[in-house]
């Protein structure tokens, strides 16, 4: 029942002013601990990007095996991709504690106010997507691209641009399948994040 009347956009009625602005507090403290899981995790793209990247182009120091080390080179769609799941996860989470904020009718602090403004900010001028999302996105989708050309040119001579022969054909594989995914993941994230919306208007119905 508790949490029944913990609703979106419903007054509360089981929770003193102190237990409430307790709750608040706890909310606030969660999306800023999931703002920094979400740039670390970009951080860590980063470093797998320039790990992965650093065995298949020979920096280890075993230069001789480098036709076999560039194959390393068709994990890194994969691992941009399951980079931006998680991120998106987090995303979607950071965005529901803030709506809920924004939402409580009987909440009228600053923190209150900021996340209706940013709520709208994120709408109407972003349109659902930062600066960040665009990084997200786009490192992904350049990174794929990238694989093809990179894992070829580093390769013995003759180099064979033919995406029938292999090795060269895993390489146009992962690129290909990278970007579907990371496409997958942004209109699954955009769905979800509609949901969430929708969700908050048919509570407000309820509310009424």
């Amino acid at each position: 029942m508790a949490a029944r009347r913990f609703a979106l956009g419903a007054p509360d009625v089981g929770l003193t002013r102190s237990a409430l602005i307790f709750v608040m507090d706890s909310l606030r403290t969660e999306v800023i601990e999931l703002q920094n899981a979400r740039s670390d995790l970009l951080k860590w793209k980063l470093l797998i990007v320039a790990g992965v990247g650093g065995v298949a182009l020979g920096l280890s120091g075993q230069d001789q095996k480098i036709g076999n080390a560039r194959l390393a080179l068709v994990v890194i769609p994969f691992a941009c991709a399951y980079v931006d799941l998680l991120c998106r996860h987090l995303s979607l989470r950071i965005t529901t504690i803030r709506i809920f904020i924004a939402n409580r009718k009987d909440e009228s602090s600053i923190l209150h106010e900021f996340e209706g403004f940013y709520s709208r900010v994120s709408e109407d001028v972003w349109s659902g997507h930062s600066l960040e999302s665009l990084a997200l996105i786009g490192s992904t989708l350049l990174l794929c691209l990238a694989v093809v050309p990179v894992g070829i040119l580093v390769g013995p001579s003759p180099r064979s641009w033919c995406p029938w022969k292999l090795p060269e054909g895993l390489f146009y594989a992962s690129s290909l399948f990278g970007i579907l995914l990371a496409s997958w993941i942004d209109f699954r994230h955009k769905k979800l994040r509609k949901g969430i919306k929708e969700l908050l208007s048919q509570r407000k119905e309820e509310s009424r």
